[in-house]
């Protein structure tokens, strides 16, 4: 994204004419130390393409996060980051310079890691876009790196990504569902599959329908998605914004598992303050969380 030693096992005595133990069969073994979980929740690339529906599903994840933008020059952006979410706190300051090739971006974190990165560098008239990002430690040495790739195909955006351990790879298709001077409603439908060294992969497919109304200068959506993974229970989940005045918005989301999520934003000149609340039906455990936007 510490391992405790099992107590030793008491000795008992086994009865002389006691049946041989059942056979099992032998666990997968867990991945290595700090790497992310194998099948990663939520569908990346999806929700990449899925603009809206990707903002809403962020949005309303209750953490303290506080983030600060800037732009000193044409083309340069400077940005800094302060999350705190359950025990864990993070921090990050960062450059970015905009090019006509793609944006150049360093990033120093509170770990003392650095991170650069270069995004949306395109080919053959876009057809094919590259972002890469490499991870360094505070000795300078390399620590890892991800290669993503995105092609343009008739039937939609092929998007591959890899890090060297675990490969991934999806195919992200979409259709206007209807537009008129007042709404417009959009569906996309994704398939992903991952893969990582010495463990069995997965495959997933997830479907996103997507409605937004303008009612007079109020702007409203609805939200819908639909994933499904071999052997499991689809996950349904729905969500929407209401914008409630010229700078207050309300919105919410509901999932199948169990997960309920209120946020509300209230957004001035220049920052951006959001209050967000989330309720698991299954365990009782309420979280919150606030975010606030800077940009002087």
């Amino acid at each position: 994204m510490a391992y405790v030693p099992a107590p030793a096992a008491a000795l008992v005595t086994a009865p002389a004419a006691a049946a041989p133990p059942e056979a099992t069969p032998a666990a997968e073994p867990p991945l290595p130390p700090g790497l992310p979980p194998a099948n990663e929740t939520g569908f990346a690339a999806l929700q990449m393409f899925g603009g809206d529906f990707a903002e809403l599903m962020h949005s309303l994840r209750p953490h303290s996060l506080f983030t600060i933008t800037s732009q000193p020059l044409d083309g340069v952006v400077t940005s800094g980051l302060g999350m705190m979410s359950g025990d864990h706190t993070h921090a990050q300051v960062g450059t970015q310079y905009f090019t006509p090739f793609g944006a150049l971006k360093a990033e120093l974190m509170s770990n003392g890691m650095l991170q650069a990165s270069f995004e949306n560098f395109t080919l053959l008239y876009g057809m094919l876009q590259f972002n890469t990002k490499f991870l360094f430690s505070s000795a300078g040495q390399p620590v890892g790196g991800e290669l993503q790739g995105i092609v343009g195909t008739p039937l939609g955006a092929l998007v591959g990504s890899t890090n060297g351990l675990q490969s991934s790879i999806e195919l992200i298709s979409g259709m206007p569902l209807g537009q008129t001077e007042t709404s417009t409603s959009m569906l996309m439908f994704g398939v992903h599959s991952w893969s990582m060294l010495g463990l069995r992969g997965g495959i997933k497919a997830a479907l996103e329908w997507g409605h937004q109304e303008l009612d007079g200068e109020q702007l409203h959506s609805l939200l819908a998605s639909l994933e499904w993974e071999p052997k499991t229970e689809g996950v349904m989940t729905v969500g929407g914004t209401r914008q409630v005045t010229d700078h207050t918005r309300l919105r919410g989301k509901w999932s199948t598992t169990g997960v309920l999520a209120l946020a509300l934003e209230v957004a001035g000149e220049k920052s951006t303050v959001q209050l967000t609340t989330e309720v698991n039906t299954v365990s009782g455990e309420p979280k919150f969380g606030a975010t606030i936007n800077l940009s002087p």
